[in-house]
């Protein structure tokens, strides 16, 4: 049963719904949220703040609907944005925040929201291809082309110097090839 006071108007609805949000009582701010949905779909309010009771009760996937409607709404409202490609980064969803990041860009969004979506952005995406070199390391140390592993183990810590996975793996390398000292010293660097 969706609930929403007969007496309210849309915006005085909203108004009530936020602040029913605000104080925690989540579900009495959900259920107004959705009777404004079904007489405005495309309230963008009512969207973004829907997501937002989705993502505090770790519904990640379940809030990407209402942050999408939220931006397709109200193309230039930064919050809207910053909350649909935070939780896209959240889902490791990396090429649809690039997506939307070009998006805002394009459309000419507040250039300090930009940047600090930009620099998420391109955190995660550095992450990520750090976890993927990482992985491939271990798979070509775990299969003795110790030759690859090190290359990546080195290009691993150009991005984060004092790395210290990657500099225990240098050091087992050592280890195996008989190399003690420089492992010794790899062991040491990496505690």
């Amino acid at each position: 049963l969706i609930y929403m006071p007969i007496d309210l108007t849309v915006k005085q609805a909203l108004a009530k719904a936020i602040q029913l949000h605000k104080s925690g009582e989540l579900n009495e701010a959900e259920q107004i949220y959705r009777a404004i949905l079904k007489l405005e779909p495309k309230n963008s309010d009512a969207n973004h703040n829907l997501g937002l009771i989705a993502l505090s009760v770790g519904h990640l996937e379940a809030a990407l609907p209402f942050f999408e409607q939220a931006t397709r709404e109200n193309i230039t409202f930064p919050q809207y944005w910053i909350s649909y490609i935070e939780t896209l980064l959240k889902l490791n969803n990396l090429k649809l925040a690039r997506v939307c990041l070009d998006e805002i860009a394009r459309i000419g969004l507040d250039p300090t929201v930009l940047a600090a979506v930009r620099s998420k952005v391109v955190a995660a995406e550095n992450t990520a291809r750090y976890q993927t070199l990482f992985s491939e390391m271990i798979n070509f140390f775990n299969s003795g082309d110790l030759t690859n592993a090190l290359k990546i183990c080195q290009m691993l810590l150009v991005q984060a110097p004092a790395g210290a996975h990657c500099l225990s793996i240098i050091g087992a390398i050592n280890s195996k090839k008989g190399k003690i000292n420089e492992a010794y010293a790899q062991f040491k660097s990496a505690v």
